[in-house]
């Protein structure tokens, strides 16, 4: 959920971020009075690449966000979301998409992390159940022979 009310640097153009922004900050900052964690994986993925892997739609925006439906949630933790926002056009969030799944023992590692959007990865992951669907005969029991 956008954070409604924050002061207007919720919206960071990242073009007017200055090289490195991610790289070597400490853990916690506060944005808007809320506490962001520097150290989240998603934002070594943007240092990587802003671009989707698959479509090369590229995230200009950065977003404050929290997720309202995790109940788990310090009420005063933020985090940056990455988005690719066109005048005129709906906004698209940019992910980090593990190489491996995590279903395969893929690690939540910077190599096995990549930037999709997000309906490349709903169409990558639709890929990936239908082929493990087609594997198991559609029941989870793997086919022999």
């Amino acid at each position: 959920m956008l954070i409604s009310g924050a002061p207007p640097f919720e919206l960071i153009q990242l073009s007017l971020l200055p090289e490195g922004t991610w790289k070597g900050q400490e853990k916690d900052r506060v944005y808007a009075g809320y506490r962001v964690s520097m150290e989240s994986l998603r934002y070594h993925v943007f240092v990587k690449s802003l671009a989707c892997e698959k479509c090369g739609l590229t995230g200009n925006v950065m977003r404050l966000e929290y997720n309202d439906t995790d109940k788990n949630r310090t009420p005063d933790r933020a985090h940056f979301n990455l988005y690719c926002v066109r005048e005129g056009q709906e906004d698209v969030m940019l992910t980090k998409d593990h190489i491996l799944p995590k279903s395969k023992d893929g690690k939540d590692t910077l190599r096995n992390l990549r930037n999709y959007c997000a309906p490349c990865n709903w169409e990558h992951s639709d890929e990936r159940r239908g082929a493990q669907r087609r594997a198991t005969g559609g029941n989870g029991a793997k086919k022999n022979g």
